[in-house]
């Protein structure tokens, strides 16, 4: 439980200053590693050193390349790695999914309501074409209206919240 109440408590932060400041300051998430180690120094997150560093590696050898295009920030790409200290690997994969299929309903949504699917569809495929012409995956350049930051935070604390009510029911 206590490791659930921190996960979440962590989020909450995290999302509170994507929303107001447009980012994930490194300060939440230098806090969250050092509690998490101290759990486990303490006792309370009972796996050994390697696991720990297995557990904040992994989310960010498998989200790297949504970072390179930029379909993700730094800030989300630590968010995941430091939540997944508190998370047993399914749990995280859970959680993982879970946020980026809310961020990508909410772009969605987003886009119909603004009128720019159709635009940034197009702009998606000529993305991809350039891609496979060159032979090298470059930077996505966004094209649309300005406020087009999605802040991933938020979907992160959804998605924490609703893995923390499937934990807790079992």
């Amino acid at each position: 439980m206590l490791l659930m109440a921190s996960r979440l408590l962590l989020a909450a932060c995290a999302a509170t200053t994507d929303c107001l400041h447009g980012k994930i300051p490194n300060g939440i998430i230098l806090l969250g590693y050092l509690l998490g180690i101290s759990y486990r120094i303490m006792g309370a997150l009972d796996v050994g050193w390697g696991v720990l560093i297995l557990r904040m590696l992994w989310p960010i050898l498998a989200l790297f390349p949504v970072f390179l295009i930029r379909g993700m920030g730094a800030g989300d790409l630590k968010l995941f790695s430091l939540l997944s200290l508190y998370s047993e690997f399914e749990v995280m994969l859970y959680l993982m999914g879970i946020a980026l299929t809310l961020s990508a309903t909410g772009a969605l949504v987003r886009m119909v309501r603004r009128k720019e699917l159709g635009l940034r569809l197009w702009n998606l495929k000529n993305y991809a074409v350039d891609c496979l012409l060159n032979g090298s995956i470059s930077p996505y350049k966004s094209i649309g209206s300005e406020g087009s930051t999605i802040h991933m935070g938020i979907y992160i604390l959804l998605a924490c919240f609703l893995v923390s009510i499937w934990e807790v029911r079992g």
